[in-house]
Order: C-alpha cells, then structure tokens, then sequence
C-alpha cells in the first residue's frame, strides 16, 4: 500500500495508479488561502490562519503563488506541449518548501 496519502480512498486511488506519471507535492508552510490569490488583495487571511488551517501559511503573500504557478506551469507545459520540464524531474534547490515525490504507473 502507498505510504503517501491520506485515507483509504485516495490509497486506493494511487495504488490503483495505471495512465502516466503521478506526481504528489507538499508545500510546507502552506495552508488553504495560499492556494488563491487571495493573499495578494488583504491581510486578513493571516486572522484565519489562528482558527485553524483555513487561513494562509508561513510561506507569505508572494512566495505561495510563486511555487503554485510554477509547478502548474510546468505540469501544463509538459502534459500539454510534450516540453520536458526540470522542475518535474525531481525536488527543486529553487523550491525547498516543497515535498516531492513521483510515481510512474504501476
């Protein structure tokens, strides 16, 4: 059984894995808003973080949406324009807050 997620349905999932490459990547210090944009317009996700982890991470307002991006970036350009990307080859110097991990079908 993997040892990468979470519950018995998303074991399944992964372990069950047979089209392309799967990728699971962790951004430490990240929580939900660190996900949006929403970070960039107001402060006050900050107030949320201390409810739970809702609110935005440790990462800060322009470093979350520069890891999101590029990794979606590189995930678009190489599943989309069949561009080898080096961000996807394995963990980034550029990004140390991310937990990679890479799993090709079984």
């Amino acid at each position: 059984m993997s040892t990468l997620l979470f519950d018995e349905g998303q074991n399944r999932l992964f372990d069950n894995w047979k089209e392309g490459v799967l990728y699971h990547l962790v951004i430490r210090g990240a929580n939900h808003y660190d996900f949006t944009d929403i970070n960039l317009v107001t402060p006050l996700t900050k107030l949320l973080s201390a409810a739970g982890p809702l609110g935005s991470g440790s990462l800060g307002p322009r470093r979350s949406p520069e890891v999101v991006n590029s990794y979606t970036v590189a995930l678009f350009n190489q599943s989309l324009k069949d561009t080898a990307e080096p961000l996807l080859a394995g963990p980034s110097p550029d990004f140390p807050e991310v937990r990679y991990e890479r799993y090709p079908p079984r």
